[in-house]
């Protein structure tokens, strides 16, 4: 049954007492780029804010709240079909006071009206979220896109129809709506009531039977997980490479390697361009749904140096790939948020993919007839059809940019220019280590460049920064703990204490703002009006579920100083957020990572050597060797004795006399090695633990 339809049929054909838009709208004025798209609405819209919730229980009437993102394609289609026809939007002003959020300005909004719209319906949603509350916040109804009108796009009921039995059910049964609502709300609140479990109690063999799970899940054929639509999901993709890497797990590692050859070579990779598109509307990667994310692209970029450190062929090309597009987002204060996927075709019409799609008669074009050929058939362009290229044999990279060049005549997508901090923290994490691993310049140039932009934003506020550049999105847990991520990864590359103190604020920060009085924190502040469920960010998603990445850095930053009062908050976090690893231990990964490596350390590594040596074979067999979680540091002797008072870790290394690796756990370090073979003998021994 559609859910609309448990609500009841009473519908009402009242006619609207509203005009269908004001003169000058709200939304011009929001940083939000999203929240800007929809200024030439008629609907008259209001940004999240009591002010909103206010005017509905003026009016005695719901909240229409539509959650979206600029480079939504769907966000797209909804507005142009319903918020910009006459007749909807005066519909939709009469009968609630319509609100706009922006999913990526304000994600603690949209998780938590998201898990209350998936609970409600008992089925997964998407984006746009179209969400019916009361004026007091209970969600009473949730859908994701539908066409405006019965019978548009095959479906049988638009959204039209539906809000006008909303609007009835209001009038007519509203005790019923707020009853099921505030019923929700209760549910949210109270959890699954398990008790909390010390790690040491867990079940024997958790990881195993996540393995075996994520096994069963994985697509041999294709890689990745699941049918479509198909994300690459870097989270799970990480968290199961480390832990099989650790534990001796051949399958799981040559899974990841497959799925990430498999990624690199289909048409979810722009060989042109560079970098990522979001997800593919097939389970073969052979159809992109064509926006173009920061923080896949960030997350994926660490994804290949990995895969790299295993010695997969292509990994490194590919992560200098994503780093040379993700340089391409610079807008002077940051990196933008996002590449539309749609644009402007030749026929005047905004077409998804019009940008990047590509017909071998263009390429032959473009190059001449046998190097065109040449080119298309290394982008597996079909004889006939317009197709998004993928790599399938070498590109010339003349041919490659002739292609870009062909590219620039035609109408570019929106770009979101939201400059996101969290974010940033995500690529500065893969800039940092891309600068100090790959034989390429450009990664370290631009790892400085946005952690200055970064300590700048950090230090021009007396309180915390916003969660956006120019905005006033209140920073999230997100932020702070990508943040800290980022600034520890700087700090291991260029062995600058000031990245180090700004990773430790950003630590400060998110307890002073977060921390929950059991262990644990909450992804956001207490916001006027209420939530449905107070937000955490636990679970593995789409982004690094931000709560496990604070404990991850605060690990690293406890071995960095010595500080095992660190390693303790970290065993209160995991018992506070037992009850949810444990009933759901294949969407906590990550959380089960921290577990792991708190148990069980990664090595830290130090390598060192005095004046007029040269460490470059130490160093090359150590980023040639992936040691998941490993703390790296590499550093000439001098600085290792200036930095030695406030890390400890580097006490007494810095009297060597030949480049010296060390390689400790928990300060505690075996033989010296001096040569490639002995460090690769000791990162073996204290790297591999076997079955947990």
């Amino acid at each position: 049954m559609a859910p609309w339809l448990l609500l009841g049929a009473c519908v009402t054909g009242a006619s609207p007492d509203r005009a269908p838009a004001v003169a000058v709208s709200r939304m011009t004025a929001e940083s939000s780029p999203y929240l800007r798209q929809h200024a030439q609405d008629l609907v008259d819209w209001w940004p999240w804010g009591p002010a909103a919730f206010a005017e509905a229980r003026k009016r005695d009437v719901p909240v229409l709240l539509v959650i979206g993102y600029a480079s939504c394609h769907w966000c797209h289609v909804l507005a142009e079909e319903s918020f910009r026809d006459p007749a909807m939007a005066a519909s939709i002003d009469a009968r609630f006071v319509p609100v706009l959020v922006d999913r990526e300005e304000r994600p603690d909004v949209d998780a938590a009206q998201l898990r209350a719209a998936q609970t409600l319906t008992g089925k997964g949603l998407g984006w746009p979220l179209v969400v019916l509350l009361s004026p007091d916040g209970e969600v009473l109804f949730a859908t994701s896109y539908l066409p405006a009108h019965d019978g548009d796009r095959g479906v049988k009921v638009g959204l039209e129809t539906v809000l006008l039995d909303l609007s009835g059910r209001w009038s007519t049964d509203r005790d019923t709506l707020v009853d099921r609502g505030r019923t929700l709300a209760r549910d949210l609140a109270a959890g699954s009531g398990s008790m909390p479990v010390p790690p040491s109690a867990w079940p024997p063999g958790l990881w195993r039977d996540v393995d075996a799970r994520l096994g069963t899940m994985a697509d041999r054929e294709h890689g990745g997980f699941g049918g479509a639509p198909k994300f690459p999901r870097p989270v799970t993709l990480d968290t199961w490479l480390a832990w099989s890497v650790r534990h001796g797990r051949p399958d799981g590692r040559d899974f990841v390697a497959f799925t990430l050859q498999a990624l690199a070579d289909s048409a979810l990779h722009d060989p042109l361009d560079g970098g990522f598109h979001r997800y593919a509307v097939d389970d073969a990667w052979r159809e992109p749904h064509f926006e173009k994310m920061l923080t896949d692209n960030a997350q994926l970029g660490r994804s290949y140096l990995d895969a790299k450190r295993l010695g997969s062929p292509g990994a490194e090309a590919t992560a200098k790939d994503i780093a040379r597009y993700l340089t391409s987002t610079w807008i002077g204060t940051g990196l933008a948020a996002a590449l539309d996927a749609d644009s402007m075709g030749p026929d005047g019409v905004a077409t998804e993919g019009a940008y990047y799609v590509l017909t071998r008669a263009e390429v032959r074009e473009a190059l001449g007839d046998t190097a065109g050929d040449a080119a298309a058939d290394a982008l597996g362009l079909a004889p006939v059809a317009a197709t998004a290229p993928r790599r399938v044999g070498p590109l010339d990279e003349s041919a490659r940019q002739k292609l870009v060049a062909l590219r620039s005549t035609r109408a570019a997508p929106a770009r979101d220019d939201k400059v996101v901090l969290g974010w940033q923290g995500l690529a500065l994490g893969f800039f940092a280590r891309a600068g100090r691993e790959l034989p390429d310049g450009l990664a370290a140039k631009q790892a400085l460049r946005l952690g200055t932009i970064l300590d700048h934003a950090m230090l021009d506020h007396a309180s915390p920064p916003p969660r956006t550049v120019g905005g006033d999105a209140p920073a999230l847990l997100d932020d702070y703990a990508y943040l800290a991520e980022g600034m520890v990864e700087l700090f291991l590359a260029t062995n600058d204490e000031r990245w180090l103190r700004d990773a430790e604020q950003a630590v400060r920060w998110a307890d002073q703002a977060f921390a929950r009085p059991d262990g644990g924190h909450w992804r956001s502040a207490l916001t006027d009006p209420p939530l449905p469920v107070r937000p955490t960010s636990d679970d593995d998603g789409t982004e690094p579920p931000a709560a496990p990445t604070l404990a991850r850095v605060r690990l690293r930053l406890a071995a960095l100083r010595g500080d095992e009062s660190a390693r303790d908050r970290v065993r209160d976090d995991l018992l506070a957020t037992s009850p949810a690893i444990l009933e759901r231990p294949a969407s906590h990964t990550l959380w089960l990572r921290v577990a792991d490596e708190l148990g069980a350390p990664p090595p830290e590594v130090v390598i060192t050597w005095p004046a007029g040596t040269d460490p470059s074979a130490l160093r090359d067999t150590l980023f040639s060797t992936f040691v998941p979680g490993a703390l790296e540091l590499v550093l000439p002797a001098e600085r290792a004795a200036a930095l030695a008072p406030t890390v400890p870790l580097l006490a007494g290394k810095d009297t060597v006399d030949r480049p010296t690796a060390f390689v400790c756990t928990l300060g505690v370090c075996q033989a010296p090695a001096t040569t490639p073979a002995a460090l690769r003998q000791a990162l073996a021994a204290a790297s591999l633990f076997g079955p947990r």
